[in-house]
């Protein structure tokens, strides 16, 4: 467990400051500024990170011959390995580009990977809206019953389908329109999430979690 390395404060700036609620988390994870704010979803949403955390930690190194102390913005928890994540805007890169190779050694030293997301990544659209839409969905309670509907449906349509045709004919067997979006938002349905999602957008069972 990792708990915040430094405060998120606006009290003597004007900078946009918040929480966003993790399901996955079931806590608040502290943002601030509007990019950081947008990056949220991304863990969020990602089925391979199992736990995210702001401001995890806080790293001593030489800079310019000064000793300074850094704090990550990010943290992400996979299987298999743990990033540090640093969220900028691009413009701002070639002036710290020193400072991160810096640290990106010292956290390879102790077994993290460092990653530096730009705007140009977080807001990629129609991605970005695509999950922000999605993220409204994921405390609803999918029933049983509703996912032996779907995994039904989809068992006698070759595992994928429209978008439109099976939210209809699941909305006719008793699935909610609620509960089929949340089913895409926890992976149990899968969808192009780098195309803007639409009646015509293809959907299919993801039968690595069934």
């Amino acid at each position: 467990m990792y708990k915040p390395m430094r405060k998120i404060t606006n009290r003597r700036s004007r900078k946009v400051i918040g929480l966003f609620y993790s399901f996955k988390t079931k806590k608040h994870v502290p943002w601030e500024e509007r990019l950081e704010k947008d990056f949220v979803y991304f863990p969020e949403f990602d089925k391979s990170v199992l736990e995210f955390y702001s401001q995890p930690m806080k790293i001593e190194y030489t800079y310019k011959s000064k000793n300074r102390v850094y704090t990550p913005d990010y943290l992400l928890i996979k299987i298999d390995r743990r990033i540090v994540v640093e969220v900028k805007p691009e413009k701002k890169l070639k002036e710290l580009e020193k400072k991160y190779s810096i640290i990106k050694a010292i956290l390879e030293k102790e077994n993290y990977e460092f990653l530096v997301l730009t705007d140009r990544f977080i807001r990629k659209q129609p991605r970005l809206e695509n999950i922000k839409r999605l993220n409204r969905y994921k405390t609803i309670k999918i029933r049983q019953f509703s996912l032996k509907t779907v995994i039904d449906y989809f068992k006698s349509h070759d595992m994928i389908s429209g978008f439109y045709e099976s939210k209809e004919e699941l909305e006719k067997r008793g699935v909610t329109s609620n509960e089929f979006f949340a089913l895409i938002f926890h992976g149990y349905l899968m969808i192009d999430i780098n195309e803007k999602i639409s009646w015509y957008s293809l959907i299919a069972l993801n039968e690595n979690i069934i």
